[in-house]
């Protein structure tokens, strides 16, 4: 099986149709996410499909964008993730303070956690879910598809028999409250490492000095499915994980199992 990448995942070409539908020719301007070393995954995913797909684009972080000098004739891509939560709301803001000032946006594949974190769905802003249930259930005005960082390809480890284990749980406040797996000394957190701007190859490479992990951060799993590394995947403190899991990596991935609240499954 493969990873749903753009060769034949028709999210992401449906992805694609909308933005040149919604935009309509008007300038595109991406705007990345903050955040983690795992989201840095994300907006590499985002300027891989980009580029795939020929969009011309300018790429400006959340504190340059109202300095562009013609805003309001642009397409706005505003990159996903999980900034759209109770434990982050940090994307729902900015949508909300972009949407009077853009001709249209797009919020690429993002969570959508419960209610009270959403703003009224806004005509010319279009909601894309990375999952397509818990997601689509708090917005239903939204669309699936896959998380951007299922469009990056990065050269599978060709024999992982290192013996290494990585056990790399959240210790942030989205972690599981009613879990120690955190506060093991053996754990590393290792999105922490990083940032949303520091290099996606690092975060690869860091995996690839082991053969199998255990995780709660989603992207600690997708690096580590993507490389073909043994993964366990936890639930983190919101359906996140879960709902991901079922989405883009149950059946698609062989070599990842999630650890749900009721046990193991494979």
């Amino acid at each position: 099986m493969h990873a749903p990448r753009p060769s034949h995942a028709p999210e992401f070409k449906r992805l694609a149709q909308y933005i040149r539908d919604d935009a309509a020719g008007a300038p595109l301007v991406f705007c990345p996410s903050p955040g983690n070393w795992g989201d840095s995954l994300i907006n590499a995913g985002s300027r891989a499909f980009l580029a795939h797909l020929g969009f011309a684009y300018v790429e400006l972080r959340r504190e340059q964008i109202l300095d562009h000098p013609d805003l309001a004739s642009c397409h706005v891509l505003v990159g996903g993730g999980g900034g759209w939560c109770e434990f982050w709301h940090t994307t729902p803001e900015l949508v909300s303070s972009l949407a009077p000032q853009v001709r249209s946006m797009t919020v690429l594949p993002t969570t959508f956690g419960e209610p009270p974190t959403q703003p009224e769905p806004t005509e010319g802003v279009r909601l894309f879910a990375r999952d397509d249930s818990y997601s689509l259930d708090n917005r239903p005005d939204a669309i699936f598809c896959h998380d951007m960082a299922f469009h990056l390809s990065p050269d599978p480890v060709d024999d992982p028999s290192s013996g290494n284990h990585l056990s790399a749980f959240r210790i942030d406040k989205e972690r599981d409250q009613a879990s120690a797996r955190s506060e093991d000394p053996a754990n590393r957190d290792l999105s922490l490492e990083g940032n949303g701007f520091s290099a996606s190859s690092g975060f690869y490479d860091r995996l690839r000095e082991f053969d199998s992990l255990d995780t709660d951060r989603l992207h600690v799993a997708i690096a580590g499915a993507q490389l073909g590394l043994d993964v366990t995947l936890y639930p983190s403190a919101y359906p996140k994980i879960e709902s991901v899991y079922r989405s883009s990596l149950e059946g698609t991935f062989p070599n990842v199992g999630i650890h749900s609240h009721e046990g193991p499954v494979r």
